[in-house]
């Protein structure tokens, strides 16, 4: 990879979204409340060609794969498509049958600075500082074969997807419609479970379809539930996350986890304000209590 030729590239806006009153009136609008269309520079970056990226998959110690046919339906307890190694997964990458997620491309000092970038160039384009509210910021590579399958999940990240090579079709959920997305698998999504959101065919017609091509990119708000099939050929994504300082949401499902645990029927979130909030506080108070008396007991 050429340094000038790299360089050159950090010399533009990531988001053409800068430069077209389309674009920005989606990002002002839409932000975290429904997913829309974007447009990026990120095609003609040498960072994302297909032997650029495999020696940063070289450097990269966190990989996750599965070879084989992934179901839609299984979310991430894919048993049985799991690849011998990485190594090979990648190899039969063209051939068919790969799925590859590359995590924490953004500690990799020739990808850091786009992460950097996004953030500031979103705070532009949403007409608000974003930095104190965010609680984690990460950086993924997903590289899938033809015809390869992304499953069904939710995120609790707010996520901003930039196809760079091959084409693929995205299909998002309203996170918010709870024949979608129930109570309780919002709950165990916040309790560990990231396969907990369940696909629903009869849902499939009422879901957002983008069609994804390089330089396009698609917003995706915290826990809306979406799935991705590929094209006819190789395709190669970046995928740019933003976990906000929610703890409060996360511990008031949490809380209400509990309480169905319990037997009894927890009030939905959103019902009340006063005892969302409650419940939330209490939550994280329970978890600092319990966290401190682990430390003590480990003193001992």
């Amino acid at each position: 990879m050429n340094e000038c030729e790299v360089n050159k590239v950090r010399g533009t806006h990531l988001f053409t979204a800068n430069e077209t009153e389309a674009d920005r009136k989606c990002f002002l609008e839409k932000f975290n409340l429904l997913p829309f269309i974007f447009h990026h520079k990120l095609s003609n970056d040498p960072r994302f060609e297909l032997d650029a990226i495999r020696n940063l998959a070289l450097r990269l110690p966190q990989k996750f794969f599965f070879s084989g046919d992934v179901g839609v339906a299984k979310g991430w307890t894919q048993t049985g498509a799991r690849s011998s190694s990485f190594e090979d997964a990648l190899n039969k990458l063209a051939e068919g049958g790969s799925w590859i997620i590359l995590k924490k491309v953004h500690e990799d000092a020739q990808y850091g600075t786009l992460l950097s970038q996004g953030l500031s160039e979103l705070e532009e384009l949403v007409h608000r500082r974003l930095e104190p509210v965010i609680e984690s910021r990460t950086m993924s590579l997903i590289l899938s074969s033809p015809g390869q399958s992304t499953p069904y999940h939710i995120d609790g990240d707010c996520n901003f997807l930039c196809q760079v090579r091959g084409d693929k079709t995205l299909f998002v959920f309203d996170g918010r419609d709870r024949s979608v997305l129930s109570e309780v698998e919002e709950e165990n999504f916040w309790a560990g479970d990231l396969s907990a959101a369940k696909y629903r065919e009869e849902n499939q017609r009422s879901a957002w379809s983008f069609e994804m091509k390089p330089g396009i990119g698609v917003h995706v708000p915290v826990i809306f539930p979406h799935w991705v099939k590929n094209g006819p050929a190789i395709s190669i994504s970046l995928s740019i996350n933003f976990r906000f300082l929610s703890y409060m949401r996360a511990d008031i499902h949490r809380a209400n986890r509990l309480i169905r645990k319990m037997g009894l029927s927890p009030r939905p979130v959103g019902k009340s304000k006063v005892i969302d909030s409650l419940k939330g506080k209490a939550f994280f108070g329970v978890q600092m209590f319990a966290h401190k008396l682990r430390k003590l007991r480990t003193r001992a």
